[in-house]
């Protein structure tokens, strides 16, 4: 058990050491191929999030081959997004919920595509929002847990994070309506 406490703790602090020294050269691969700063962002986190949640895929990789490894994966997470954006999804941090949340009625993906403008328009929207507002509406869309469960992490009351997670969709309501690129 404290062997495998230690390996996880070393994986950790590869995985650190990995984002320090690749992020530069992960981000310049992505956006070489995307030619788009932003999805070039997403898909350095995307690269990471890879790693962290395929720790023992990591482990198996001798330091000699790290660089191939995570070109690798860029490629793949490349293709796939270009996929997505080529089918008119794009999938970032819960845009379908943002968008749920915001325009107030229950969409599905493929009425999502139909307004890609509008889709960036919100994404912009949403990277205006104060850094502490974004990771709030980030962390509340991308768990996949209840308030009552992420109020209990966050060691607040329910109704606090409620009340929270509301003024951060007010924020971005009235932002949007206000670059004039809402329709409701």
């Amino acid at each position: 058990m404290r062997r495998d406490k230690e390996r996880e703790k070393e994986t950790e602090k590869r995985i650190a050491r990995l984002y320090w020294e690749y992020r530069g050269r992960i981000w310049y691969q992505a956006n070489k191929r995307l030619q788009n700063e932003q999805d070039a962002e997403d898909i350095v986190q995307e690269v990471f999030m890879y790693l962290i949640q395929n720790k023992g895929e990591l482990n198996q990789v001798p330091e000699s081959r790290i660089s191939s490894y995570l070109y690798i994966i860029i490629k793949r997470l490349c293709e796939e997004y270009e996929k997505r954006r080529n089918e008119g999804e794009v999938s970032l941090y819960g845009v379908r919920n943002i968008y749920q949340m915001n325009v107030g009625e229950s969409v599905t993906t493929e009425q999502i595509v139909i307004d890609r403008e509008m889709l960036r328009s919100l994404l912009w929207c949403f990277g205006k929002l104060p850094e502490r507002s974004q990771m709030l509406l980030r962390y509340r869309l991308a768990s996949g847990s209840s308030s009552a469960e992420l109020a209990k992490e966050m060691h607040i009351s329910q109704n606090t994070f409620d009340a929270r997670v509301s003024r951060v969709r007010k924020k971005l309501k009235k932002l949007w309506k206000r670059e004039g690129k809402w329709n409701g």
